[in-house]
């Protein structure tokens, strides 16, 4: 890029940079729930157990520096440590996306990256999920991406992966569907060396994260009961009034049970949420649908529909935790970032159908001001997305709406 349009670049960063500060001024709560404490308790201490990487790493860091991690300020120090290191590579991802789009794409470019971010900057600096492990695994992911960009030092994608299997397992179905579409994006569209190169990627991470999956759902649990009391107790020093805990997550964890139905109340919560969630967020489930049908409406070669047809299907990893779990505000902001995040990828490596698809729509809201304004607008409304509540005001369509069920859940 010449010099103007670095700057132009540097401006838009600039720019991107305050609403980010303002987003975290506005949204930080200055707390830490108990779920997200808790999980600092898990540590390899107890053998090799799911999600103790990061219950290990505060262990060490406790020994190592002059500073007491074990206890709730210790672990909101790291997380404050991990939420703005997340913010520095999600710049990063940004502006890797930014440097090599097609020069004609860079104003578009930057319209979805600044519509995206008005969800991302809120996310991980609410209570319910400041100090989250889906920080820790979507930076993960968005630096495995990065890797797939340059085409530099790929071959870290699967330590990259494991590492994140390590932190939770949960990452297997909320985010690396991401880099293994491109993946497979890559391997449908490249030829020769290149493509046998990123289907021995695709296998490897694939196979490293489901053996670690299966792992610890189904065999990472038979010491639990002798040190449940032991994780109890230190998930509660861990928190901030040294009583509170999570129990369905140690239970899971640690014991191995299913937790269905003693969060079935939250159940409830989701039922009633997500299908007014669905009606109000129409519009732009609407666009998106219409961009991606029209991409592979369109597109002639047989390799690149397939290859859009995988992307569009790549979000149904969601639907195990969508069907067992509850935290539909987590899945809601996972699903949107996935699907925003793979345009700019495409994007990124120069896909043409993508290219005319975001013109076309492009053009189309910037001949129509007024819509275009709204639903710049009206996206805040949904931020930022919580827990088992999608979003602040979900949860009061539901509070109007619970009174009149027979069945009062939370």
């Amino acid at each position: 890029m010449d010099e103007e349009k670095k700057k132009v670049n540097r401006n838009f960063f600039v720019l991107l940079a305050i609403f980010a500060t303002a987003s975290v001024l506005r949204y930080y709560d200055h707390f830490i729930v108990s779920v997200n404490t808790t999980a600092f308790a898990f540590s390899y201490k107890y053998g090799f157990i799911s999600r103790g990487l990061l219950g290990t790493a505060l262990r060490i860091f406790d020994i190592l520096l002059p500073y007491d991690f074990m206890t709730y300020d210790g672990v909101g120090l790291v997380s404050k440590a991990a939420t703005c290191f997340f913010f520095l590579i999600l710049f990063l991802f940004y502006g890797s996306c930014l440097k090599r789009c097609r020069e004609e794409m860079r104003q578009n470019t930057r319209y979805i990256i600044f519509f995206l971010s008005i969800f991302t900057f809120p996310m991980f600096v609410s209570a319910e999920n400041f100090g989250r492990l889906d920080v820790y695994l979507l930076t993960i992911v968005l630096l495995c991406c990065m890797l797939v960009l340059s085409e530099k030092g790929e071959w870290l994608i699967v330590p990259l992966s494991i590492v994140a299997m390590l932190l939770h397992p949960g990452y297997v179905f909320m985010d690396i569907n991401l880099l293994l579409v491109v993946l497979l994006y890559k391997i449908l569209t490249q030829r020769g060396g290149k493509r046998k190169k990123y289907v021995a990627l695709f296998m490897v991470t694939f196979v490293a994260v489901s053996i670690l999956f299966l792992y610890f759902e189904f065999f990472s649990h038979p010491h639990g009961e002798n040190i449940y009391e032991e994780v109890v107790a230190t998930a509660k020093s861990l928190s901030d009034n040294g009583q509170n805990y999570h129990d369905h997550l140690i239970n899971h964890d640690i014991l191995g049970e299913d937790v269905f139905w003693a969060e079935w109340d939250w159940h409830v919560v989701n039922f009633i949420e997500f299908p007014i969630f669905l009606m109000l967020f129409s519009p732009y489930i609407y666009i998106i649908g219409k961009f991606y049908h029209n991409l592979i409406k369109r597109e002639q070669n047989r390799e690149r529909k397939a290859a859009y047809i995988l992307i569009v299907l790549g979000a149904v990893t969601l639907l195990p935790e969508m069907i067992l779990k509850t935290d539909y505000g987590r899945y809601m902001f996972a699903l949107i970032f996935y699907y925003i995040a793979c345009i700019l990828m495409l994007l990124a490596m120069g896909d043409e159908g993508v290219a005319a698809q975001v013109k076309k729509i492009m053009d189309y809201l910037k001949n129509h001001m007024v819509l275009t304004l709204f639903l710049l607008m009206y996206a805040f409304m949904f931020v930022p997305f919580r827990d088992f509540h999608i979003s602040d005001m979900l949860e009061e369509f539901y509070d109007k709406i619970i009174i009149y069920l027979p069945y009062r859940a939370l």
